[in-house]
C-alpha cells in the first residue's frame, strides 16, 4: 500500500470516552508528517526527471557540490603539482651532485697536500713535534692514569656511601708496553 499526503490528512482516529488522545495534537502530527512525505516526493520526482534528462547525478545529501573541483581543474592541479614535484626533485639532484663534487675536489686536495708533506725530506730536530707511536703512548699513559683517577673516586664515593671508614683499595695500573720495555731494557 503506497501512503500519501492525502491519506494522512483524511486519515480518522476512532476517539476514545476516557483516557484517548488529543485530537488536536494528533491532527497537527498528522499535518506535519503530510508535508514532509509531500517534500520528500516531489524531492524524488525532481531527481528522478534530472536523472532521466541526463543531467549530472545529484550529490548526496550534505554534499557541498559547489567546491569540489571540476574533472578538468583537478587534474590540471595534479599535473602542476608533477611538474612541481619533477622541478624540486631536479633541482635537489644537482645540488647534491654539486656537494658531492665539492667534496671530491676538497678531498683530492687535501690528499695532495699531505703527499706533498710526505714528499718533504724529514730534518731530525730537537723543535719537531714527537713521534706518532710516542704520541700515542703518551696518550695511552695520560687515559690510563685518568681512568684509574676516576675509579678511585668513585670507590670512595660508595665507601662513603656505606658509611665505611676503609680507605679505597685502588689497584696499580697495568704496564703498558714502554714500560715493559723500559724493564726490559734495565735488567739487560
Amino acid at each position: 500500500m503506497k501512503l500519501t499526503p492525502l491519506d494522512i490528512y483524511q486519515k480518522e482516529f476512532r476517539r476514545k470516552t476516557l483516557n484517548g488522545l488529543d485530537p488536536e495534537d494528533v491532527e497537527q502530527f498528522l499535518f506535519q508528517v503530510a508535508e514532509g512525505l509531500e517534500a520528500l516526493l516531489h524531492e524524488n520526482a525532481r531527481l528522478t526527471q534530472r536523472l532521466a534528462s541526463g543531467g549530472p547525478e545529484p550529490a548526496g545529501e550534505g554534499t557541498d557540490v559547489g567546491e569540489a573541483p571540476t574533472p578538468p581543474e583537478g587534474r590540471q592541479e595534479v599535473d602542476q603539482a608533477r611538474q612541481e614535484a619533477r622541478r624540486i626533485g631536479d633541482e635537489a639532484r644537482a645540488k647534491g651532485k654539486a656537494l658531492v663534487d665539492d667534496a671530491r675536489a676538497e678531498a683530492q686536495r687535501i690528499l695532495d697536500a699531505a703527499q706533498a708533506r710526505a714528499s718533504q725530506p724529514a730534518t731530525h730536530s730537537s723543535t719537531q713535534a714527537p713521534r706518532p707511536d710516542a704520541r700515542a703512548r703518551q696518550f695511552a699513559r695520560e687515559y690510563q692514569a685518568m681512568i684509574v683517577k676516576h675509579l678511585a673516586q668513585v670507590t670512595h664515593h660508595l665507601a662513603d656511601e656505606d658509611d665505611h671508614q676503609d680507605d679505597p683499595v685502588v689497584e696499580e695500573p697495568a704496564a703498558t708496553d714502554e714500560d715493559r720495555t723500559t724493564e726490559v731494557g734495565t735488567r739487560a
